[in-house]
């Protein structure tokens, strides 16, 4: 067995693992949904699931699943964010997705060539569902100016400073739940 051929095998056992991992993850999201509450680290999995699952497709040059791999990634990152409700709609394009990675891994397991056509209509179907380009979602920089409006809570600037753009989303969400949040500073010597 080749050297490359060994590469491929390693990465198909790889997409294997995390299409596994996904389809639970997504099963537990749904659960989620059902119950009325999301679960924010199972989206966060799934979320890291997308993203190395794109980070190995484009180091290994196919391009068809590290583009809808990028494009779930993104609506992972929206999901997590606040800034799109996930519905069971959304829900089964996700496992249609899901199901073509697989799919797609398969023929690159045999050598077969897999075309953009179901790709693009995947993505299609996920710009109709967010009802805007996951591209321009995407690019949301952490500049306040560019973040939703009209839902923050009032939080001092000085913590806002250290925060991630995910970190004071999580912040605002455990706060307008309800949840006893601490400040506790330290100091060293």
């Amino acid at each position: 067995m080749t050297e490359h051929k060994m590469d491929i095998n390693e990465f198909l056992a790889e997409v294997e693992d995390i299409i596994a991992e996904l389809t639970s993850n997504l099963v537990k999201l749904g659960q989620g949904i059902d119950a009325g509450r999301v679960e924010p680290d199972i989206l966060n999995s799934i979320f890291r699931s997308a993203h190395t699952l794109k980070g190995i497709s484009g180091m290994f040059g196919f391009a068809e699943m590290a583009t809808i791999t990028h494009k779930m990634e993104d609506m992972f990152d929206s999901m997590r964010m606040g800034r799109l409700s996930i519905n069971h709609e959304i829900m089964n394009a996700l496992f249609g997705a899901v199901d073509l990675i697989s799919e797609m891994a398969v023929a690159k397991g045999k050598g077969e060539e897999f075309g953009m056509d179901r790709v693009a209509a995947i993505i299609a179907k996920f710009e109709r569902l967010t009802g805007s380009s996951l591209s321009a979602v995407s690019e949301l920089s952490s500049d306040p100016r560019l973040r939703p409006s009209g839902t923050s809570i009032d939080i001092d600037k000085g913590i806002l400073a250290v925060l991630t753009e995910y970190e004071e989303h999580r912040l605002q969400e455990n706060v307008k739940a309800g949840n006893s949040i601490f400040l506790i500073g330290a100091e060293f010597t």
